[in-house]
């Protein structure tokens, strides 16, 4: 009998421990604009995160980019701008990516599945007119990541590629971008930078500091990180506005660069 309920007690122990092993972790990069003429500082929108570890290493991150400005709402007559679905491997390498997107624009799905080196898309836009773009093709990878934009999730992936894998102080990658299926590679230059200091509150932390620049001109940023390589925030900036990004569930007392 006491046998019976020590292996039983066993038994309740490592299905408890599994199942905290296997808690998924979750987030919120925050999105802020601050104007360079007016010094105006506005809440874009935030967007939500979860990771989920699998069997062999594997990971699910899965994104959610929910607008809180009145006139990006206004601009797509929604607050819900995309859903993001990105599995890797152990290495953090792409092995299948899903994005989802409807609003005043059209309704976009795009879907990557990789073999190998074949990454495998598929494209469908349906736009307010009623005309529906499908398309699908395969394309040989040279680095196995994403970028299609500011997107928190795709950053956070390519910041541990970087801290776990880079080993040279500047690097140009050939990255995926499936929401162009014209030209779906995209030149990423990638650099290491000086360290900076992250002020919250009353705690300043030391961060590690990683430019971005994408060949296209769509974006250049600087992404702050832990030694580890998790994200804590990213800034980017045009003529008139700079963007902040950053993780408001580890910082809620705010995230000020000091360089």
């Amino acid at each position: 009998m006491r046998k019976t309920f020590a292996l039983t007690l066993i038994i309740m122990l490592v299905c408890v421990l599994s199942v905290i092993a296997q808690k998924p972790e979750t987030g919120k990069f925050l999105y802020q604009t601050i104007s360079k003429t007016s010094a105006k500082t506005e809440i874009a929108g935030e967007e939500l995160f979860t990771i989920e570890e699998l069997a062999q290493g594997r990971r699910k991150i899965t994104s959610d980019f929910v607008a809180k400005s009145q006139e990006i709402i206004s601009q797509f007559e929604t607050d819900k701008l995309f859903h993001e679905t990105i599995l890797v491997d152990k290495d953090w390498k792409l092995l299948e990516y899903a994005l989802q997107s409807e609003t005043a624009r059209g309704k976009l799905t795009v879907t990557v599945k990789v073999e190998g080196q074949i990454a495998q898309i598929s494209f469908q836009f349906k736009g307010t007119d009623g005309k529906e773009q499908n398309q699908a093709r395969e394309v040989i990878l040279e680095d196995e990541f994403v970028t299609t934009g500011i997107a928190a999730g795709q950053l956070m992936i390519i910041q541990k590629i970087v801290t776990l894998r880079m080993k040279e102080q500047k690097r140009t990658f050939l990255a995926l971008d499936p929401t162009n299926i014209e030209k779906p590679l995209i030149e990423l230059t990638v650099e290491r930078l000086s360290p900076v200091k992250i002020k919250s509150g009353t705690k300043t932390l030391d961060a590690q500091r990683t430019g971005l620049t994408r060949a296209d001109g769509e974006f250049q940023l600087e992404l702050f990180s832990a030694n580890d390589g998790t994200l804590w925030g990213f800034s980017g900036e045009s003529a008139t506005t700079r963007l902040l990004g950053y993780r408001h569930d580890l910082f809620p007392d705010g995230f000020e660069v000091l360089k």
